[in-house]
C-alpha cells in the first residue's frame, strides 16, 4: 500500500474513532469551558477542549496534508497529538490536588476513553517520529 494512501486511510480512522466517542459521550466533550468554577478550571477546559478537536481534526487534516505532499504540516503533529492528552492530565492532577481522590474512574468504566486519550495520540506521535526522520527524497518518491 502507498504511504500516502496510508496516511490517508489513518487519517480518516483517527477522526471517525474519535468523532463517535464525540457523539456517544456528548455531555463529556461539548459544554462551555467557562463554566468551570476558577480560572484555572477553565483555562484547563479551554486547553482540554481545544486538545480534542486537535486530536479528532487537526490531526486527520494534517496527515491528509503530509500525504498530498505538504511536508511541513508534520511538524504541528505534536501539538494536535499531545494538546489533548497533556490537557487531561493536567486536570487530573489539579482535581487531585484538590480533593486527594484519582478520577481515572472513567478508563475502566468506558475503556474507549483508552483509546482517545492514549491510543490515538501515541499512534500520532509515532507517526510525527516516522514522518520526520523519513528523508525528503524518500517522501517525494513516495508520492
Amino acid at each position: 500500500m502507498n504511504r500516502n494512501v496510508l496516511l490517508r486511510v489513518i487519517a480518516v480512522l483517527i477522526a471517525a474513532t474519535f468523532w463517535g466517542v464525540v457523539a456517544t459521550f456528548r455531555d463529556f466533550f461539548l459544554f462551555n469551558p467557562l463554566e468551570g468554577a476558577t480560572p484555572l478550571r477553565q483555562i484547563q477546559l479551554i486547553m482540554s477542549t481545544l486538545g480534542w478537536i486537535a486530536l479528532s481534526t487537526g490531526a486527520p487534516l494534517l496527515l491528509w496534508a503530509i500525504s498530498s505532499g505538504h511536508r511541513a504540516a508534520h511538524r504541528l503533529l505534536p501539538l494536535a497529538g499531545l494538546l489533548w492528552p497533556v490537557g487531561v492530565l493536567s486536570t487530573q492532577l489539579t482535581l487531585y490536588f484538590q480533593d486527594h481522590v484519582w478520577y481515572f474512574g472513567y478508563l475502566k468504566t468506558y475503556p474507549i476513553f483508552l483509546v482517545t486519550e492514549i491510543v490515538l495520540p501515541c499512534l500520532v506521535m509515532f507517526l510525527w517520529t516516522q514522518l520526520k526522520a523519513e528523508p525528503a527524497e524518500v517522501a517525494e518518491i513516495a508520492e
